[in-house]
């Protein structure tokens, strides 16, 4: 900044002259400007002529330096000051002091207007039009810069706030709540970071172990304080699975072996099709040795294992659903027993291959062999808490474990990052109830993780627990059969006016993810219903579940309505702690026609009537599998 734009001490001053610490010496001699004009850069070349005042004899007359004006406001404001310069630099009208060169001083453009009368012609010669009441003006708009009117009321306004704020509360202001959008946008980058660290998180492995601790540690610092609930199981490792065409030609298949399966020296067999697994109608001379081929949708496998076995068969092929050389990861024992034959998926195009020389009369054997193994292990499931003014608690579920083929990021990465979002969203809420968010393991190969927690709630007063285990954006809620949760459900939806769910209010009970060890405890379940886009969920389960697979609108869409009703839910006053009976249960799952599906997997046990049993929980050996439900 130059030497004309610093503030000086005002000098010593002759009875004749005046001191203005913007305009100089007044009266006598030239003013100095102070970098008045050539200090703003605002202000361009306006003509400004140079000029003198009378009693200046030892000092020329200076040229004022002329700027143009950016916009018209800046070009009237910096007039205004002009015009209080060239009025102070004037003797006051009584001094008898003469202009010089004032032909050449042009009336500013815009001057303000208390000045403007003047100049309402031109001074001639040994006149003056300054007067007292036009100097005291002048001083008072330099004295009141906008620079300086701007720093008056910033200040003020910055205290004013302040206090306003202040008084609204009884402290210091609080961290106010993330959107909902921002949680699920911070959500989806934690999925993206976990899925690319670490990959596939089958349950037991090292990077479930890994993964799980980053996200404890994401939880820590959202400023809760998470418990691992550890427990043992029955692992499964994969090792290198292979089965290799021997004729009509030799070719290695693309396959993967299904959880328990285990190790066993290499033996050939020739294949059989079983079509949709109705394994009971062949005579067991043609299927004693032989390798069955069979649709991976046909039947539950379950089902179909204790017949093959029965049969003597030796080993199976499921083919996948979905084309594109995929496979289809899944569990094969819901007790974590060992196979009693190894199971293997095979890509669609390769089993309808040796489907179509089979049904042409040609002989196909293959090659079978796995290092694949069981494991005694243990594992652990993540769980915090938001306290609510009630001990009543509202679980919300997801699983956090995967298949190891991909990255698990849809299947659940996706529900891993919707609770996750919740969490974020309401650590500094306080609802009416308290909310319990689970992140269970070890779902895929058994719903270990969730039937460890639903064999803890004992006489926990439970409202409902809410899974969310691949679910897209919501078309509907799903009361998963309890007829005493649609009225609820209803009103919720209803009060969501213009945002209300196109599909309603669903009641239909489904078999294979994390609610059904509540169900069976007694407790109330519900999901939401929320398909996924057909190009992305083909993946499921195989190498191409990847974390691109999931966008960040599909975490941001579904969880805004997700957080809605756990938060209505959390605050509903008509929903109260229920827990079913054993005979109401098993009424359930006859209703939703799963008794036999349960005998199948070894769940069942509330005996062959509608009479009441004792025991209401699962079995501890018996585990469910995972199904095609609607969001599975």
């Amino acid at each position: 900044m130059g030497a004309d734009c610093r503030r000086r001490e005002a000098p010593s001053q002759s009875a004749s002259e005046e001191w203005h610490p913007r305009a100089g010496r007044l009266g006598g001699g030239v003013p100095e400007l102070g970098g008045l004009q050539a200090g703003n850069p605002a202000v361009a070349d306006c003509g400004v002529a140079r000029t003198a005042t009378q009693g200046g004899a030892d000092d020329a007359a200076r040229a004022a330096r002329g700027v143009c004006v950016r916009a018209s406001a800046d070009r009237r404001r910096h007039s205004r000051r002009l015009f209080a310069v060239e009025t102070l630099r004037q003797p006051l009208s009584a001094g008898g002091g003469r202009r010089t060169e004032a032909d050449d001083f042009p009336r500013p453009v815009g001057a303000y207007s208390g000045f403007q009368h003047s100049y309402r012609g031109r001074p001639s010669e040994g006149e003056s039009t300054v007067t007292p009441r036009f100097r005291a003006k002048a001083r008072s708009v330099l004295d009141c810069s906008p620079t300086a009117v701007r720093r008056v009321w910033l200040w003020s306004a910055c205290v004013l706030f302040a206090s306003m704020a202040w008084a609204r509360s009884d402290g210091p202001a609080q961290p106010t709540a993330p959107s909902t959008a921002d949680s699920a946008r911070a959500a989806h980058a934690m999925l993206t970071r976990l899925c690319d660290d670490f990959g596939g998180r089958l349950t037991g492995s090292e990077a479930n172990r890994r993964a799980l601790q980053r996200l404890s540690s994401e939880l820590v610092a959202l400023g809760y304080q998470p418990e691992l609930h550890t427990f043992p199981f029955r692992g499964w490792e994969r090792g290198e699975d292979r089965v290799e065409m021997l004729s009509p030609v030799r070719r290695v298949l693309r396959v993967a072996a299904l959880s328990y399966s285990e190790p066993h020296p290499p033996f050939a067999a020739d294949v059989v099709v079983l079509g949709r697994g109705a394994a009971d109608d062949f005579p067991r001379s043609e299927l004693q040795g032989r390798t069955g081929l069979l649709d991976a949708a046909s039947v539950p496998l379950g089902e179909v294992l204790p017949v093959a076995k029965a049969r003597g068969m030796a080993a199976l092929l499921t083919i996948n659903r979905e084309n594109g050389g995929q496979l289809l990861a899944r569990t094969g024992s819901f007790s974590g027993e060992a196979l009693p034959i190894p199971v293997y998926s095979v890509t669609q195009e390769e089993g309808g291959w040796i489907r179509r020389l089979l049904e042409r009369g040609e002989k196909v054997s293959v090659q079978v062999e796995t290092r694949s193994h069981s494991v005694a292990a243990e594992t652990s499931n993540l769980v915090v808490r938001i306290p609510g003014k009630t001990d009543d608690l509202l679980v919300v579920g997801a699983h956090f474990d995967s298949w190891d083929l991909g990255q698990g990021a849809l299947d659940n990465g996706l529900g891993t990052a919707q609770v996750f979002a919740l969490a974020h969203r309401l650590r500094r809420s306080q609802p009416l109830r308290t909310i319990e968010l689970v992140w269970f393991n070890g779902e895929e190969e058994g719903m270990w993780g969730s039937r460890y927690e639903a064999g803890r709630v004992g006489g926990t007063r439970i409202v409902a627990m809410l899974n969310l285990d691949m679910v897209g954006v919501p078309q509907a809620v799903n009361a998963l059969g309890d007829d005493s949760l649609v009225p609820i459900l209803e009103r919720w939806n209803a009060a969501r006016g213009a945002k209300k769910l196109p599909l309603g209010v669903q009641n239909r009970c489904w078999f294979g993810s994390d609610h059904m060890p509540y169900q069976l405890a007694g407790v109330r379940a519900l999901t939401l219903h929320g398909p996924i886009d057909p190009s992305l969920v083909r993946y499921y389960h195989d190498f191409g579940d990847t974390a691109d697979k999931v966008p960040e609108a599909l975490v941001v869409d579904s969880t805004e309505i997700i957080a809605d009703l756990v938060l209505a839910l959390a605050n509903d006053p008509g929903l109260k702690p229920l827990r079913r009976t054993p005979a109401d249960t098993a009424a359930l799952f006859r209703k939703a026609g799963l008794e036999q599906r349960l005998r199948a997997v070894g769940w069942w046990s509330f005996g062959d009537g509608p009479r009441e049993t004792s025991k209401s929980t699962p079995p501890s050996g018996a585990q469910p599998a995972k199904s095609a439900g609607p969001n599975s």
